[in-house]
């Protein structure tokens, strides 16, 4: 699944080019050796999956088991891919931290981490990783300086220094910057609070539209801050997935073509869907737009669904190109 995902691009170009038939070349040889290896445990399946993929023997069972081939191995991109797996998986559980689904793209993913083999595997991997977690760049760095110090305060300290003013005491410090309390701007009652070290600890968070997330080689902190360019990209791959939604309820061949229609109840995200036309008619394999998106409803085998798109009404619609 993680190589099909990666390589998804290469197999649906629309021309032939030595990269895709590298992708469908890798992925046939590792389908025909994990049908040989299944076939003594799973004959009926692997007999099936045999005969549609290849079938040039009477049968997989004749065929000679796979052995391995040690001039194939590669230590050193088994390592850096495991390290990317691990990036990617932190990087989605900070997306989902912040409520940025992955169609979004974001501006930035930063890797802190102090394992010089990590960062190097950042480095050879950073097309690959910036392209499966959705970012425009990729930041690899021993330590993230943006993150902000907030203050925890400390009761045993703060409750006999303080005494009925403790309660007050607490609140104020309570999520206040490091600069504001070495700065003396934490007040009560307007005074300010001189506050011992001890009083205080310190916790340090990612700064606003900021998400971390850990793993075994660091911290991945994904800046979901939105621009107007990754708004409009976002809306548009939103598009996307719907219109593929109903080629799948049309049950239109992969190759099929398509006509397609789409009006929104919101003039600023028309505008951003407007901006992506050609985006999205390559992606949904459309040949021309409808000047109106209900029009799909007269033609032959045509559908018009209403959607919800971040809370804003979207009609598609989609019509077979006969």
């Amino acid at each position: 699944r993680f190589y099909v995902k990666a390589v998804r691009d290469r197999m649906w170009e629309e021309t032939d080019s030595p990269s895709k038939r590298g992708a469908y070349a890798t992925l046939a040889t590792v389908l025909d050796e994990v049908i040989r290896l299944l076939a003594p445990i799973a004959p009926y399946l692997t007999e099936r999956m045999y005969q549609r993929l290849d079938g040039e023997a009477t049968t997989v069972h004749a065929l000679s088991y796979p052995e391995p081939d040690a001039d194939l191995r590669d230590d050193d991109l088994e390592r850096d891919v495991a390290a990317f797996r691990d990036i990617e998986e932190a990087a989605a559980n900070a997306r989902q931290q912040a409520g940025r689904k992955l169609r979004w793209p974001v501006p930035r993913v930063v890797v802190e981490t102090d394992d010089e083999t990590v960062a190097a595997a950042v480095d050879r991997l950073k097309a690959l990783i910036a392209d499966r977690v959705n970012a425009r760049d990729v930041v690899v760095t021993d330590a993230f300086d943006e993150l902000v110090e907030t203050a925890e305060p400390q009761m045993a300290a703060i409750g006999p220094a303080f005494g009925g003013d403790a309660q007050k005491v607490m609140e104020a410090v309570q999520g206040a910057t490091r600069a504001e309390v070495e700065g003396g701007e934490v007040a009560v009652d307007g005074e300010p609070v001189d506050l011992d070290d001890e009083m205080v600890e310190y916790v340090a968070e990612p700064p606003e539209h900021v998400s971390g997330a850990d793993f075994d080689g660091g911290t991945v902190y994904v800046d979901t801050s939105l621009t107007p360019d990754i708004e409009s990209e976002g809306y548009a791959r939103d598009v996307i997935r719907r219109v593929q939604e109903m080629r799948k309820e049309l049950d239109l061949d992969v190759e099929a073509r398509i006509r397609v229609g789409v009006a929104v109840d919101d003039d600023r995200v028309a505008g951003f869907v407007d901006e992506h036309a050609d985006l999205i008619a390559g992606e949904v394999r459309a040949d021309a737009w409808l000047d109106d998106a209900s029009d799909a409803a007269d033609a032959d085998g045509g559908l018009v669904e209403e959607w919800e798109v971040e809370g804003v009404a979207v009609t598609i619609g989609v019509e077979p190109v006969a």
